[in-house]
């Protein structure tokens, strides 16, 4: 099973969201037991864009093996690192055991809120 989500991220702001697999019937959820994930921003879909972002760390990509769930933990100090215009292109790969074959779980667009400045107002 694979999920289109359209990421919304803010430079310099955490972002967080959970993603499930689910057997067919769409309530039994896959166990993740071994499973690693990899995760890539990138300037154009799939391998024809340059890597504009990527991590692999338990700490950002956190799995449930029993849940058969996932979390995307972006820190500040990691949005803060992005800078790109329009859109980019998001693939999260998880790969089972053993076998190393990683499959697409969660493809999508993202959109980067650039920080904007804030200019104190000086008071006469």
């Amino acid at each position: 099973m694979q999920i289109h989500y359209d990421f919304i991220l803010t430079q310099g702001a955490p972002f967080s969201e959970r993603f499930e697999l689910k057997e067919d019937d769409g309530t039994t959820p896959i166990p993740l037991t071994d499973y690693t994930a990899h995760m890539e921003i990138r300037s154009l879909p799939n391998e024809l864009g340059g890597v504009l972002f990527a991590t692999s760390s338990p700490l950002t990509l956190v799995i449930d093996e029993e849940d058969g769930s996932l979390d995307i933990n972006l820190t500040p100090a990691q949005t803060e690192t992005l800078n790109f215009d329009l859109v980019a292109y998001v693939e999260v790969l998880l790969n089972p055991p053993g076998d190393g074959n990683a499959f697409p779980f969660i493809t999508g667009r993202a959109v980067l809120n650039k920080r904007v400045a804030v200019i104190p107002v000086l008071e006469d």
